[in-house]
């Protein structure tokens, strides 16, 4: 648009040319700053400081406005220290600036301006109300810059309208007036402009930042010589040369494959290139390349291109990466080995070789998973493997990683930190639509202590390592912005937040976030450019058919090993093909719609047949045929249970049928004994001889009369136990079977049900004699007109009492009508993800 402008003048003043003016000493002092703050006095960005300082001489109110990583930021930050330095040196025209940081969409609106408290009707100030008093009451001449880094939007900048225009008055909703005087202005840092009104931008400056102007360049070239200075005996003028030939040689080609790439998550070419020089820092700027000789240069290109895969290639889908291999292998081919991918190689033993080896040949192997519990058990992968080393390299060097997948591909369990746990703790938040940034803020501000003054930090001087998973879950507001993440982001360019009871800034140090999250869609939102340009981004892929099938052979033969015959041991590979042939079947033939929403698999459902085997006794299966028949039975409760028409259940028997046929060689029917079906295979952990037996093996309930004796004696045992909740139910046999379901879920480790159907349908009921034959005490909570979100709470902390400190067993039984508030779904959602609820007791409590 500048060209187009430019003519438009020369058209209205044809022959006049506009003289360059000239800022002396301000210009001399801006690349001084810009110099000092290791930082590249280009033209661009000592204009755009002009052009910001221009703005603010014809207006108290200005916007700088453009995409992440544009140089708003530098640009304000750079003014406001030159004017500083200008007005020390006593140059007319200049003060000394102070500033006060907000991101108003971190806080709610009464947060923001204020509100009165609805019980004692007292007003209380809001953090912007508070800055502006704060501001316009000191008579100092300084220049005080209020900074609103954070989106615009009608709702909280329509009450600014006043203090834009000519009036410079900010009127409360309790009456107060707060004029602001000239040298109080307001400075607002924005991505864009799409839902702010035009009254409000006809009132403000605008500068705009174009991201593409200034490129990735002056960064890299800013960063090199930051190293060449924290690392001059390694990093000297001829290897830095070097190094700037390197981001020549790779950068421009890489990023300019990359455009036509698939990624789940877009990253700009700048987060890319900061991404690569971060990952530098992690693997190559302690090496002593002088120990290599003649070879110090190779090492040096290895180590920059293996960083260069895992930053700008490492958000490529994995549809992308064979392009992504063959466009670095067109660059330079000798670099890598040829045979695999790129993604394939790790560069190992630097100190010494700095070889690239294949991730695989690191892999331990046997791997013996040893006594843990099946849900405890992680195996290794080729993915665990490259993707954690590059995770916990990053996180030990204090840097934000961000995993993008697809669900069940392992981003939460690569996130766990193994580092050493006396230099630091984690902390685990799962964030859902629900979530508000109140609930983070007290989440986080639980588990970290003052230190001095306004500084907070986590216990005992170590760091702490914030794992925030389902990071784009929380609900986008009407204007598009998700206030809990622009809370983190606050913190991650500011360290610090406001209280919001005080309005005072506190500061939180030693933390760094580790995000996980699925691709954008299915009520995941699109994060904000300005938050993801923060993050290290890793694409986590879905693992292979090699890797699946290795993981699970692995668990299956384990299990078998513990004391079954040695035919049955032998069947491992087959029921880990069959289960993984018969999951991609399901996943590519009984797809989600409207109607069956939850028709949705993945890689956790396969893992939870193999849970139903586990919980198989060698003494109990002594022939092949059983065994299989366990398998078919766990399928169907995994798969089958979730399917709501009997068309949907008998197709997924006949592909049952059919995978066993492909990958077993023998047939359904082979398995089932005379007269039986798929659907009529129950297995269950109750014991038919002793009715009060402990702990009874999981065995097939093959005598279907005595199953139902066995329940209606149970029922009548709950109806003399619970006077006055007596169950009135006939027990025939699909209730028997739904029974039994639920009991299965039950007795697993981490075992949760959803169960989906109509009312009257016996949900309830069958939940309460699953749990009574399991010796669980079934909870629920109790429904008034005056229930709310702290009673419910109350009844949280009820059943955690009942379960750790009277180590009971308990069925938390929670049905759709008893959701009074959503924000009940949000502890629900904690019990489910992590077993914890936030700060769910008081420091009293606790100590109790």
């Amino acid at each position: 648009d500048k060209p187009l402008y430019a003519a438009l003048l020369g058209d209205l003043f044809p022959g006049l040319e506009l003289p360059d003016p000239d800022y002396g000493d301000l210009e001399k002092c801006i690349k001084e700053v810009l110099l000092d703050f290791k930082l590249q006095p280009t033209d661009h960005a000592v204009h755009k400081v002009i052009h910001t300082y221009e703005t603010k001489i014809t207006r108290h109110g200005n916007m700088l406005v453009g995409a992440s990583l544009g140089g708003k930021s530098t640009a304000w930050k750079v003014l406001a220290e030159t004017k500083t330095r200008l007005c020390k040196r006593s140059v007319a025209g200049y003060d000394k600036v102070m500033y006060f940081i907000l991101n108003p969409k971190s806080i709610t609106m009464d947060e923001l301006y204020g509100a009165y408290d609805l019980t004692t009707m007292e007003w209380t100030d809001g953090v912007f109300s508070t800055l502006m008093r704060q501001a316009c009451q000191d008579e100092k001449p300084d220049e005080k810059w209020i900074v609103l880094d954070g989106p615009v939007d009608t709702l909280w900048i329509e009450s600014m309208n006043t203090v834009l225009d000519d009036n410079k008055v900010l009127t409360l909703i309790n009456g107060d007036r707060i004029s602001m005087p000239p040298q109080v202005s307001l400075l607002f840092e924005v991505e864009d402009l799409s839902v702010a009104s035009p009254a409000t931008v006809s009132r403000a400056g605008m500068v705009y930042f174009d991201v593409h102007d200034l490129g990735w360049m002056p960064y890299s070239t800013s960063w090199l010589e930051k190293l060449g200075s924290a690392k001059p005996a390694e990093f000297t003028a001829e290897r830095l040369a070097e190094m700037a030939d390197l981001f020549q040689k790779w950068v421009p080609k890489v990023l300019k494959a990359k455009k036509g790439l698939s990624e789940l998550v877009p990253i700009s070419e700048i987060n890319g290139v900061m991404s690569l020089c971060r990952l530098f820092e992690c693997f190559g700027v302690d090496l002593k390349y002088d120990s290599f000789g003649d070879k110090a240069s190779d090492v040096l290109e290895k180590v920059f291109v293996f960083c260069l895969v895992w930053s700008l290639g490492g958000s490529v889908t994995e549809a992308g990466r064979g392009d992504m291999d063959a466009s670095i292998r067109h660059v330079d081919s000798s670099v890598f080995p040829h045979g695999q991918s790129v993604y394939d190689y790790a560069l190992w033993n630097l100190e010494k070789t700095a070889e690239f080896c294949l991730w695989e040949d690191r892999l331990p192997n046997p791997f013996k998973p040893g006594d843990l519990p099946f849900h405890k058990i992680i195996v290794p992968t080729v993915d665990t493997l490259r993707h954690g080393n590059i995770i916990s390299t990053l996180v030990a060097q204090h840097h934000h990683v961000l995993l993008v997948g697809h669900t069940g591909t392992g981003k939460t369990v690569l996130s766990g930190c193994n580092e050493d746990k006396s230099k630091w703790c984690s902390l685990v938040i799962n964030l859902s639509a629900q979530t508000s940034s109140a609930m983070v803020q007290d989440i986080i501000e639980g588990r970290v202590e003052k230190r001095i003054k306004n500084k907070f930090g986590p216990p005992m001087n170590r760091r702490m390592v914030i794992l925030v998973d389902d990071l784009n879950m929380p609900r986008k507001d009407f204007f598009g912005s998700q206030p809990p993440l622009e809370l983190l982001r606050q913190w991650m360019d500011y360290e610090c937040w406001y209280d919001r009871k005080k309005q005072t800034l506190r500061y939180i140090q030693d933390i760094q976030l580790l995000g996980a999250m699925g691709p954008p869609g299915g009520g995941r939102a699109v994060i904000s450019r300005r938050l993801q340009s923060r993050f290290n981004l890793l694409c986590v892929v879905n693992p292979s058919d090699s890797q699946v099938n290795r993981v699970f052979q692995t668990l299956c033969s384990h299990k078998l090993e513990s004391g079954f015959r040695d035919d049955l041991k032998a069947m491992s590979e087959l029921i880990t093909t069959a289960t993984t042939t018969l999951y991609a079947v399901v996943q590519e033939k009984f797809l989600p719609t409207p109607s069956k929403c939850h028709y949705l698999f993945n890689l956790r459902d396969v893992s939870k047949v193999f849970q139903g085997i586990y919980l198989a006794q060698p003494t109990h299966f002594e022939e092949k045929e059983k065994l299989l028949r366990l398998w078919v039975h766990e399928c169907c409760r995994v798969f089958m249970d979730r399917l709501i028409s009997e068309e949907d259940r008998v197709h997924f028997v006949s592909e049952i049928d059919n995978v066993m046929d492909q990958t077993m060689q023998i047939r359904l029917k082979e398995v089932l004994q005379q007269d039986e079906h798929a659907q009529d295979i129950v297995f269950g952990g109750v014991d038919l001889k002793n009715y009060e037996a402990e702990d009874p093996p999981y065995d097939q309930m093959v005598d279907k009369k005595g199953l139902k004796l066995f329940m209606e004696a149970k029922l009548e045992n709950y109806n003399d136990e619970m006077k006055g909740k007596a169950m009135d139910i006939v027990l025939f046999k699909d209730a028997i079977e739904h029974c039994l379901r639920v009991l299965r879920v039950i007795r697993m480790p981490q075992g949760n049900a959803l169960l989906v159907g109509v009312g009257g349908s016996g949900r309830h009921c069958q939940t309460r004699l699953a749990s009574y034959i399991a010796e669980y005490k079934c909870f629920q909570i109790e429904i008034n007109k005056n229930y709310n979100h702290q009673k419910f709470r109350e009844d949280i902390k009820a059943v955690y009492e009942l379960a750790g400190v009277k180590s009971q067993n308990v069925t938390f039984l929670f049905s759709d009508t008893e959701i009074c508030e959503e924000s009940f779904l949000e502890h629900v959602s904690n019990i489910l993800s992590s077993g914890e609820v936030p700060n769910l007791y008081a420091a009293d409590e606790l100590n109790q």
